[in-house]
């Protein structure tokens, strides 16, 4: 291997070690970010079902007397 061939394949490491870690980081900065939004809007829909169902029990219970 002559030394042309070392020096762009130690360039090409040198580009390409930065780009796969810093597209990891971004990766899994995404998939925590996406999920905790997923975990707000599935406690913010429960939420607002029991909030539903707790009225709907009271007039039905208010009805009843």
């Amino acid at each position: 291997m002559n030394l042309k061939n070392k020096i762009l394949i130690g360039a090409a490491l040198l580009v390409a070690i930065p780009i796969i870690i810093s597209s990891s980081i971004l990766g899994y900065t995404s998939s925590s970010q996406s999920f905790a939004a997923l975990e707000r809007a599935s406690k913010s829909h429960l939420t607002a079902t029991r909030d539903l169902t707790k009225a709907r029990i009271v007039d039905y219970l208010s009805a009843l007397d």
